[in-house]
């Protein structure tokens, strides 16, 4: 029941009737699967001898819109997409903020100059087998007929001691909530970052940092005040847009669970 639902829901076009296209789309499905058990066409039409199967199957086709970056293979970048997108000096800033934890970074800084000036942005996502998420940026020719699936879950780990320095960091990991924006792809080169003079110091020289070879998938999202509650366990809320929306903040893409709805 739960591969078929999966399948149906995309022919779903529109929520104010859903049983229109749905009810064509299972009727042309069962005619489909009534000629090939008559006729013995299971070689033939081999992606539907295993309904089950051809579902990821089928999730795993990328299509002329689509596209994957190496080490997310969960993650499929969808269109709209700006290949020669060149963020300004205030995304930068907080795309490079992003790899001062990653890379134990003194200061955002230290990386900032390294960043490409080319920075390729999508405006949708999906996962395998999973849900699609498209970015606020993204228009919508009719708002009544599309969900507003720009409402994400995600995770991250945070200090527990943010606002106490003096204290060793202690990560926990935290569940947020809040609206994706877009996506932009980071093609670090390989490069290294000189030692620096550790804070608080004046003789100890943290030693030169190695920033490895990789692109690296981040999105752009901006978080609400839920004070780190589950909606799997219980109700969550926030006041209002204006009071509970906070700083936009770039994460990793996979950190992303899945799109949320609201009431």
């Amino acid at each position: 029941m739960r591969h078929s639902s999966r399948l149906q829901v995309r022919h779903v076009n529109s929520k104010l009737h859903p049983y229109g296209t749905l009810n064509q789309h299972i009727k042309q499905e069962a005619q489909l699967m009534t000629i090939v058990n008559r006729f013995g066409l299971a070689e033939e039409v081999s992606w539907m001898a295993n309904l089950g199967a051809s579902i990821t199957q089928e999730e795993m086709v990328l299509s002329c819109f689509e596209t994957k970056v190496t080490g997310y293979d969960t993650t499929i970048l969808w269109a709209p997409a700006w290949s020669q997108f060149m963020p300004d000096d205030s995304l930068r800033k907080l795309v490079a903020k992003y790899f001062v934890i990653p890379f134990s970074l003194p200061s955002y800084t230290s990386i900032l100059p390294y960043l490409p000036p080319v920075m390729p942005r999508y405006g949708k996502i999906r996962r395998e087998g999973g849900d699609r998420i498209r970015g606020s940026i993204v228009n919508v020719s009719d708002p009544d007929k599309h969900h507003d699936n720009t409402f994400v879950r995600f995770e991250l780990y945070v200090d527990k001691h943010t606002n106490s320095p003096d204290m060793p960091a202690e990560f926990v990991r935290t569940v947020f909530y809040g609206q994706f924006h877009y996506v932009l792809v980071v093609d670090l080169p390989g490069f290294q970052i000189p030692g620096f003079r550790l804070p608080g110091t004046f003789k100890h020289w943290h030693p030169p940092i190695d920033i490895p070879k990789k692109t690296h998938v981040l999105a752009f999202v901006m978080p609400y005040k839920t004070g780190g509650a589950n909606a799997t366990e219980g109700l969550t809320s926030y006041a209002d847009v204006a009071s509970s929306a906070e700083t936009s903040q770039f994460i990793d893409v996979q950190s992303i669970e899945c799109a949320v709805g609201r009431i």
